[in-house]
């Protein structure tokens, strides 16, 4: 057993194997009385790697996609929601760069490293975002890609910046519709009714109080400058 601590949130871990605690090193904390319980059985393991595309990953994989999940649902009631993203922080100023897989999300936030001072990046794949009060957070997680890019702090969201590539840096700001339609293929499928009222509420919770863009974009470290350039302030209606 230990206990995960997930946007602030003490999760403890039973049945996991030694191989996810290690994954998850980063954010293990001290047990805590109040932890909510998370439970990892093989039956579940198995009826994970059953639900992938053949042939199936591995068994470990499985294991840690599977507490990924578990980690939502048991959040998703405190307004937590994982989002297919890379969360930067530039310099305090939150963003979630997202985009398909292999747009480039990554290769821009290690652009934006290199290139912009105080730039970090929170989470290379999921982050969990905190929907609290106003504010939009943005907090590391131990599914954080390939790359293993995470860190065990969080950053108050502004942008939302959808990538395409293209051969010139430019944006366009995206209306309400299109940025929901965007976001919510970037969340966890729902699995009940229940559960898409919920997704649906914090997506548009998230829309609130972030600004939505398309960025086109080049692979280079120009696209790091141009990204912080003349966002607008608020999203046509």
């Amino acid at each position: 057993m230990f206990t995960l601590s997930v946007c602030g949130i003490p999760l403890e871990i039973h049945g996991a194997s030694e191989r996810c605690r290690q994954l998850c090193a980063a954010f293990i904390v001290p047990d805590k009385p109040d932890a909510q319980r998370i439970v990892i059985t093989d039956a579940d393991i198995g009826e994970e790697v059953r639900r992938w595309p053949q042939p199936a990953g591995d068994r470990a994989s499985g294991e840690f996609t599977l507490l990924c999940r578990k980690v939502q649902k048991a959040l998703l009631p405190r307004d937590c929601l994982l989002i297919h993203s890379v969360a930067l922080d530039i310099a305090g100023e939150g963003y979630l760069l997202l985009g398909k897989s292999g747009i480039g999300k990554t290769t821009l936030g290690r652009h934006c490293q290199r290139m912009l001072p105080g730039a970090r990046i929170i989470n290379g794949d999921k982050p969990m975002v905190l929907i609290d009060g106003g504010r939009i957070l943005a907090y590391g997680t131990p599914w954080c890609g390939k790359e293993n890019l995470c860190v065990n702090d969080h950053v108050a969201v502004r942008h939302l910046v959808f990538l395409r590539q293209a051969a010139a840096n430019s944006r366009r700001p995206l209306n309400r519709k299109e940025s929901f339609y965007r976001l919510i293929h970037q969340i966890p499928y729902p699995e009940t009714e229940p559960e898409v009222k919920a997704y649906a509420a914090l997506v548009e919770a998230v829309l609130t109080h972030c600004v939505a863009s398309e960025y086109g974009c080049v692979n280079a470290p120009c696209a790091a400058v141009d990204l912080v350039k003349a966002w607008p302030e608020a999203n046509p209606a």
